[in-house]
């Protein structure tokens, strides 16, 4: 482009769509008051905050001239940089919406009809959402994790623990999506259910240990898991953490029903500091799930008796005696989250600073969250 001179944002040209057909228009369009003159001239309202306080008097009035003058008439600009590019009609095109760019204080308003994306015609029928309706039988079909017979808390807990550790450690694809969110390494999984510690003359037994092996390193964590809705304790877990320190264990993994914020935010409240060397970690079981939907469903296993073996484990979860209960409400974070992005002024000015409307939040111990908001 030629014939610059004080503009800070330019458009070069636009890509649109007519008659099924993709087109290309030359646009060569210069705003002297930059990105904020051009998404105000496309009828965008810019939150400019910080230039505003203590100065909207002195300085309003120029805001509002540099915004509507800064649209100028067609320019050489312009038609040079139509006829470089050789579209045939892109002269015309720039002749026509020119008259409508160049009148001071006129907005364009552009609206966008977003459709959701279609659902599956037995959405609502369907169990899990990546898992279709069964189709209606007189049969049923063999499953290789039943959830039948579970008669107490305790036998569907050791149940459901061993199904996800076993499937974690046959399918290597699902077992390290799960476990990148806990700092392990990529290298080969193996599970262990209902091992025993002694520790200071007691019997310390935690649901699972996982061990991941690559080279000469071995990094291992120990898993504790509830199901249904049972809770995770802080003098549990704080005694596990005792033992990781005592057995240099890498991490102390938690898995309940309880959705968190992040996997470094906790359930509950332990005493003191965790160990140097040991972290502490929380998934939920729907965020255990999503993995496996994912890696199923869009990441694929190669082996087929492997990933039919990874279908059956959502299929146990899909049963409400599996005790892999998803979540039902957004926790106690969520009002905090709410009611900072309704307050908080830096999380609406997206045209300055980009910012997260959770950054400043301290994270209280929580227990059961309530009710979704």
């Amino acid at each position: 482009m030629e014939g610059l001179s004080s503009e800070r944002a330019l458009i070069f040209g636009e890509i649109y769509r007519r008659n099924d057909a993709w087109k290309i228009r030359a646009v060569g369009q210069g705003y002297d008051g930059g990105l904020e003159a051009l998404v105000s001239d496309h009828g965008i309202e810019v939150d400019d905050s910080e230039s505003v306080d203590g100065s909207l008097d002195s300085t309003g009035e120029d805001t509002e001239q540099n915004v509507a003058g800064s649209v100028p008439e067609k320019s050489s600009a312009e038609a040079a940089l139509a006829a470089d590019t050789g579209v045939p009609g892109a002269d015309d095109a720039v002749q026509e919406t020119a008259p409508s760019l160049s009148e001071p204080g006129t907005k364009v308003s552009i609206g966008r009809k977003r459709r959701p994306a279609p659902l599956p015609k037995d959405w609502a029928s369907r169990t899990l959402a990546y898992l279709p309706r069964q189709v209606e039988s007189e049969w049923k079909r063999a499953r290789l994790f039943p959830s039948a017979g579970i008669k107490s808390a305790a036998e569907q807990e050791m149940r459901t623990t061993s199904i996800l550790l076993a499937t974690m450690e046959t399918v290597p694809e699902f077992g390290r999506a799960v476990l990148s969110q806990t700092g392990a390494p990529r290298g080969r999984i193996e599970a262990f259910t209902e091992v025993r510690f002694s520790m200071s003359g007691e019997d310390v037994r935690p649901d699972g240990l996982i061990k991941v092996s690559r080279g000469s390193k071995v990094w291992r964590a120990l898993v504790e898991v509830k199901t249904g809705r049972a809770e995770l304790t802080g003098d549990q877990v704080g005694t596990y953490l005792k033992l990781a320190k005592a057995k240099s264990f890498d991490a102390v993994i938690t898995i309940s029903g309880d959705l968190m914020a992040s996997p470094d935010l906790h359930p509950f409240a332990v005493e003191g500091r965790p160990p140097k060397n040991t972290v502490l970690k929380h998934l939920s079981w729907e965020e255990v799930l999503a993995e496996a939907m994912i890696v199923h469903e869009h990441v694929g296993v190669d082996d087929r008796v492997r990933a039919r073996l990874l279908e059956e484990l959502l299929w146990y979860a899909a049963d409400s005696q599996s005790g892999m209960r998803t979540f039902d409400d957004m926790g106690k974070q969520w009002v905090k989250i709410r009611k900072r992005s309704r307050t908080r002024p830096s999380a609406r000015r997206t045209t300055r600073r980009r910012t997260c409307a959770t950054d400043s939040i301290v994270w209280p111990a929580t227990s059961r969250s309530g009710s979704a908001h």
